[in-house]
């Protein structure tokens, strides 16, 4: 029977692929780099970096190495939107100050802390007094997120920041599920015409 033959040949293809397939995921790789982050963080003062947008599929992972202790925010804010808090603030409260002024006094962390009070909403997650810390974020909805670094310390730190993507479900785990069915169709379409050769 020649259309018997013919499924079972595809029967062969398909678990040729899956087996491909679950060869392939068996080779180790690393989630795809997002950014990776180098700042000078001044004494009392803040930096921040926008990290892009999270998704309830694909999150974040953050590693952060420094020399001396800091604090870090993540935020549901865009760093645009911080900067205009932070200077609207300085602005509403020391009106005579020059753009400079204004700009130098808004990265202070006393200026951060007042925004963080009244946007307590925003704070997605925090740690404090870390030098090495590792965490996985993974939102239930859509965000932009904005990391913000703090030195609360009298003296200068330098910081490392590595960003990774994160997914809720990982490329290995759908080139799995792409596996199983494929061998499983190609048992399927394979065992009739085996059957049949065997008989014959």
């Amino acid at each position: 029977m020649r259309w018997m033959a013919f499924i079972g040949r595809i029967g062969i293809i398909f678990s040729i692929i899956g087996l491909t397939l679950l060869v392939v995921s068996f080779i180790p790789s690393e989630p795809p780099s997002r950014a990776n982050i180098w700042l000078v963080v001044d004494a009392k003062k803040y930096e921040y970096s926008d990290l892009g947008e999270c998704s309830s599929e694909i999150g974040i992972s953050i590693n952060v190495n420094s020399n001396g202790s800091i604090g870090l925010y993540l935020l549901s804010v865009k760093q645009d939107q911080l900067n205009n808090w932070a200077i609207s603030w300085v602005k509403e409260h020391y009106p005579n100050l020059t753009d400079w002024e204004i700009s130098l006094l808004s990265r202070n962390v006393s200026v951060l802390n007042v925004i963080l009070q009244n946007h307590s909403d925003s704070i997605l997650w925090n740690s404090s007094l870390i030098t090495n810390v590792s965490y996985e974020f993974l939102p239930t909805n859509t965000v932009n997120v904005t990391l913000v670094i703090v030195n609360m310390s009298l003296n200068r730190v330098k910081v490392k920041i590595v960003v990774r993507e994160v997914f809720k479900v990982t490329p290995r785990d759908r080139i799995i599920l792409s596996t199983q069915l494929f061998i499983l169709l190609g048992i399927i379409l394979s065992i009739p015409w085996i059957i049949y050769m065997k008989r014959k």
